[in-house]
Order: C-alpha cells, then structure tokens, then sequence
C-alpha cells in the first residue's frame, strides 16, 4: 500500500509540473509581436549638453520622421538621473508638447532648456533614463500613441 501511494504522490507531481509548465509556454507564447503596423513611425534620439547656444542644461534631440504623413505636432517625455543615480528633475519626469512639422522622410534638430526643470546643481553629468514621444499627430488626423513608450527602441 505504501508503494502504491509514493506512484501516486509521483504522478500527482509529474501532473502538476506538467499543467504548470504548459501553463507558462502558453502565456510566454502570448506576448506582443511588434511588426510593421504597431512599430514607431519616426526615430528620436537625444543627449544632454553643457553650454549650447546659451543654454546652460540644453537637451538636444533629433526626430526623423519614417512615415509618408506630416508630422504636426508630438509630445515628448524625458527622465534623467544624475551621476550617482539619484533623480535630477524636480518631478518624475518632464513633458514637452512641442508643435512643429516635420515632413515625410525629413528630421527636425531642436534643443531644449532643462535648467527649470532640474534640481540645483548645474555642474551634475545627468545621464538620460527614457526619452520617447508618447504622441505623435498627422496632418491627416491621424494620432500615433504609445503612452510607455514600448514600441520605440
């Protein structure tokens, strides 16, 4: 008797690790595909700079618009640290919704002033922790949104 109920402990364990592991497999196999439809229809990049164009914290960026449409309008999110880690805005992150049209198959360069934003201590390297646009409009009307910034890489 007591070898019949070690067979059955073994394959209650055999059963739950099964059950288990075609759990996972099948949630793994559920995770968001990014293709072609979904993907950022522009590139943005962007670095911290000492003293450019007068400006004592300027962050410049550069967007290209990859779309066939005209970019009207975005708006940008930006979270820097500085060296040590520690946050440099005064909030968690900063928002700019800037308006400017970027034509199909061009890019824009602007430069930001981040010096209101920071905290006091202008001699910090601050290092960029995200940098997405999570709003993107069309001359058309159309509204290209990715609020976490997932789709852009």
């Amino acid at each position: 008797m007591e070898n019949k109920f070690k067979k059955s402990e073994m394959w209650m364990t055999l059963f739950f690790f099964l059950t288990m592991l075609s759990l996972f497999l099948l949630i793994g196999a559920k995770k968001p595909q990014i293709t072609e439809k979904t993907k950022a229809p522009f590139l943005l990049s962007g670095e911290m700079k000492k003293n450019v164009k007068g400006l004592e914290n300027a962050f410049e960026y550069e967007m290209k618009n990859l779309s066939d449409k005209t970019i009207c309008e975005y708006q940008l999110i930006l979270s820097l640290f500085d060296y040590d880690g520690e946050p440099a805005l005064q909030g968690d992150y900063v928002t700019l919704d800037v308006k400017e049209k970027i034509q199909a198959g061009n890019y824009s360069k602007n430069e930001i002033d981040l010096s209101p934003y920071l905290f006091e201590n202008p001699e910090d390297v601050y290092l960029i922790d995200y940098f997405y646009a999570s709003r993107v409009v069309f001359d058309d009307g159309t509204v290209f949104e990715d609020p976490f910034g997932r789709l852009q890489g």
